[in-house]
C-alpha cells in the first residue's frame, strides 16, 4: 500500500478531492485524511481529519524509548552482575526500565510532529492543507488520474505500513 501525500491552497478543494474520490470504485473514504491549520474550514466541510496521536510521533518515541529503556537496564544488570550482587529480581529491573523509557519516549514523542508530516511544516503553517491518500496497488493508476485533473499539486509519496492510516 502507498501513502500519496497533496498539498492544496483550500479546504474547498481538499472537499472536492474527498468527493471525487469516493466515487472511485473499491476506494474507502478511511484512506483519505486532510491535515491542515485551520481546522474550523475542515470540520465544516466534514473532511476526515486524522486522530492527534497519528499526526504525532507517539509510537515512534514509544519505540526508541522502549529500546534505550531496555538497553540501559541490561548494562545496569550487567554492572550488577560484575560489580556487585546481582538482584534477586533482575527481570523486574529490565521490565522497569523498559516501561520507564516507553513512558518517556511517549512523551517525547508527543511533542513532535510525525516524521512524515513534519516535511510540510512550513506549507501547513502558510496555510495549505495537506491531503493524505492510502492507495492499494489496485487503485493507485485510478486515483493519480482522478487527481491529476484537480487543482491539487503533488507533494510526495511513501510506503504505508499499515492498511489505512488507523
Amino acid at each position: 500500500m502507498k501513502r500519496l501525500f497533496y498539498l492544496t491552497e483550500s479546504a474547498d478543494f481538499a472537499g472536492q478531492v474527498a468527493k471525487q474520490l469516493v466515487r472511485v470504485p473499491g476506494f474507502s473514504p478511511r484512506r483519505l485524511h486532510v491535515i491542515g491549520k485551520d481546522l474550523n474550514a475542515l470540520y465544516e466541510r466534514c473532511l476526515p481529519v486524522p486522530a492527534s496521536c497519528l499526526q504525532k510521533d507517539f509510537l515512534r518515541g514509544a519505540e526508541y524509548g522502549a529500546l534505550l529503556g531496555g538497553a540501559f537496564s541490561v548494562l545496569l544488570l550487567v554492572w550488577f552482575w560484575f560489580f556487585a550482587e546481582l538482584p534477586a529480581s533482575a527481570l523486574n529491573w529490565l521490565l522497569l526500565g523498559v516501561s520507564g523509557g516507553l513512558a518517556v519516549g511517549c512523551a517525547f514523542g508527543w511533542s513532535r510532529d510525525n516524521a512524515l508530516i513534519r516535511h510540510f511544516h512550513e506549507d501547513l503553517v502558510e496555510g495549505k492543507f495537506l491531503l493524505i491518500v492510502d492507495v492499494t496497488a489496485l487503485d493507485e493508476s485510478a486515483v493519480r488520474r482522478l487527481l491529476a485533473h484537480l487543482p491539487i499539486e503533488p507533494a510526495g509519496e511513501s510506503r504505508a505500513l499499515v492498511p489505512a492510516l488507523i
